[in-house]
């Protein structure tokens, strides 16, 4: 049976008596669609700055044009397949899409405050999408893709600013 878990913190707006929700916390909580967020609590994707769905059944990265003020977007043990629909959050800076069903890179290009991606326990086999975030008008500093089935890591040499890197090769 699944814990269901829905977590909120609240930040206090300068000058207001508005409370506004900073963060969104909803782990095992069978959530099979980022849509059923707003279904559930209508008024808090304008407001959120961290939105965790670690450990739920969301199969497609959607619905995120809302969240205007996102800055940390943790989607990890889910079942996405595809990295999509992440262009419409030009704010975020960190993004966990680990121990997903994931086999591309890609859709990356607009995420220009990026500065840590979390790809580790997925089915990616290229780093070639790698190339959407490279130059100076991106942020990268941190990269996990820690068992995946990549081979190569030639792709790294265009992140001019990546500190961290973690990575495991597989014997296979």
């Amino acid at each position: 049976m699944l814990k269901k878990s829905f977590f909120f913190k609240w930040m206090n707006k300068h000058e207001t008596k508005a409370k506004m929700y900073s963060e969104l916390q909803c782990y095992q909580a069978n959530i099979k669609s980022i849509m059923e967020i707003f279904e559930r609590f209508p008024h808090v994707s304008n407001t959120i700055s961290t939105l965790n769905l670690h450990c739920n059944q969301i199969t497609k990265i959607s619905h995120l044009n809302e969240f205007i003020y996102l800055t940390e977007l943790n989607l990890s043990s889910n079942q996405i397949m595809k990295m999509e629909g992440l262009s419409c959050l030009p704010q975020l800076t960190i993004l966990n899409l680990a121990s997903n069903k994931i086999k591309k890179i890609e859709g990356l290009g607009e995420l220009k405050s990026l500065k840590k991606l979390v790809l580790a326990f997925n089915n990616i086999e290229s780093l070639a999408g790698l190339v959407e975030i490279s130059g100076n008008q991106y942020n990268l500093e941190y990269l996990d893709i820690r068992n995946n089935k990549v081979s190569s890591l030639n792709e790294l040499n265009y992140i001019s600013g990546l500190v961290v890197c973690t990575f495991v090769f597989s014997s296979q």
